[in-house]
């Protein structure tokens, strides 16, 4: 009978708590193999042990995925599931596919060593990219790899599949009681790219920061449509004149503003996703419509 890895096995829950969907594949508790997870401090590996990094990848050659649980590359994928599969673009709902909680048996392989013993593993933030030669130590057995369904080709990556990208991370610092674990593939190897998405070889810089900040969606989403502000994947778009109404929004089944403009900014500065001054996101536009100054998500859909 297989042993399950304990540390991880509340991990869907805590993804959930944080307003996260979440789709965990057969026999995520048992892992892909023999690996264990292991304190890069000591050496030791046991079943209940936790992972000290978590390595975001692109899946890079195709925009689809088939079920993880088809698949041993890594402990997670991320992507709009649509149809039973995971994809990069053309609808969907943003999706957390659990696949292991125990190492993978692929995905991170050898590497720059001090990228995590003297980075990621001191809770200092890796470089997006290496700093020197692989050696001979691979970090599957260390680090939780996630594979984010994109082509790696400097695309854009869906917000809310974004979102779940520093969702997870965030859950995993939550729950490892560490910081700074994000780190990219190309922060560990220089023979890789990833990720690499929203035209920026560096974008691993977003999710380290939005990570560190501990800012996901509210499950409440107060912009959506109906009374009891269902949880939303899809935001609000602003048309291209710039202009804001509730139709534009309802058309394309999305979010709207709320007709309360002190409802938006409260909820805004609430949830730690607007903050004066910060603008790496691009995430908040201050606009003047019908006399009323309102906060709306901006989504740059180029």
């Amino acid at each position: 009978m297989p042993q399950e890895h304990t540390f991880l096995l509340d991990l869907p829950d805590v993804l959930e708590a944080l307003g996260l969907n979440v789709w965990v594949a057969n026999g995520y508790e048992y892992g892909q193999g023999d690996y264990l997870w292991t304190n890069p401090h000591t050496g030791v590996g046991s079943y209940d042990e936790k992972p000290f990094g978590y390595m975001v990848h692109h899946s890079a050659g195709s925009s689809a995925t088939p079920p993880p649980s088809d698949t041993s590359k890594a402990g997670a994928w991320i992507g709009l599931l649509r149809d039973g599969k995971l994809y990069q673009e053309g609808g969907g709902v943003p999706t957390i596919n659990l696949a292991s909680a125990g190492p993978a048996l692929i995905s991170s392989g050898y590497g720059y060593r001090p990228a995590a013993w003297d980075y990621t593993f001191e809770q200092r933030r890796a470089p997006a990219k290496a700093e020197g030669s692989d050696g001979d130590t691979a970090l599957n057995r260390y680090s939780f790899n996630m594979e984010t369904v994109h082509r790696g080709d400097g695309t854009t990556l869906d917000p809310g599949v974004f979102d779940h990208v520093v969702g997870l991370g965030i859950a995993l610092q939550q729950m490892c009681e560490l910081s700074e674990m994000t780190l990219g593939h190309r922060s560990w190897t220089t023979r890789k790219i990833d990720p690499y998405w929203n035209n920026d070889p560096n974008c691993i810089i977003d999710v380290q920061n939005r990570v560190a900040d501990g800012g996901v969606m509210d499950p409440k989403c107060p912009w959506s449509s109906g009374s009891d502000y269902p949880a939303c994947s899809m935001h609000y778009t602003p048309p291209t004149d710039k202009t804001l109404g509730r139709g534009d929004g309802e058309a394309q089944g999305q979010c709207h503003v709320p007709d309360s403009q002190h409802a938006a900014v409260d909820w805004a500065f609430s949830s730690n996703r607007f903050r004066a001054g910060n603008s790496y996101r691009y995430d908040y536009t201050t606009v003047l419509t019908e006399g009323r100054e309102m906060v709306f998500e901006y989504r740059d859909a180029t």
